[in-house]
């Protein structure tokens, strides 16, 4: 189940980031059009897609770390794990701030730890699931055991 879904989420994963690199010329354009035909001057839907491709190559550069990681017999080894998914997690909270003027604070994370703590999260959407990899491994620096659910194993760096 693992193998056979990573075969479609990776492959998948590239031609995502590819695609919207390749299409930013059609797309950003358009998008920017719609927002300020709309009266959205603040460009909402451009910001998104553009925090989308930023996503996505990051997403390529966890994959590749992670496979890197495994080709050098890491792919075990916690410390460099917890040292992939830290740079992951904050590299992907600071592109949403640039792209997007997002800004999350985690308030009183520093109660989290030293741990053990046990964090449960409910998701409004897959993006929480973001928030709280940066908070656990950024903010509070520790370094979390999930349990995720179904619709989370798509993503190939979670």
């Amino acid at each position: 189940m693992t193998l056979r879904r990573r075969l479609v989420s990776v492959p998948a994963l590239f031609l995502l980031a590819v695609g919207l690199t390749a299409l930013a010329p059609i797309w950003l354009p358009l998008t920017a059009l719609a927002d300020l035909v709309r009266g959205r001057t603040r460009l909402p839907t451009t910001r998104l897609l553009s925090f989308g491709v930023c996503w996505a190559w990051l997403e390529v550069c966890g994959v590749v770390g992670a496979f890197g990681l495994w080709c050098i017999g890491r792919a075990k080894h916690h410390p460099a794990q917890y040292a992939l998914q830290r740079w992951w997690a904050a590299r992907l909270m600071g592109a949403l701030k640039a792209t997007t003027g997002i800004a999350i604070e985690a308030a009183e994370a520093s109660a989290l730890s030293p741990g053990p703590t046990i964090m449960l999260c409910r998701h409004a959407s897959l993006a929480d699931s973001l928030v709280s990899a940066w908070v656990i491994t950024s903010v509070a620096g520790m370094n979390p055991r999930y349990v995720l659910k179904r619709e989370l194993l798509v993503d190939p760096c979670l």
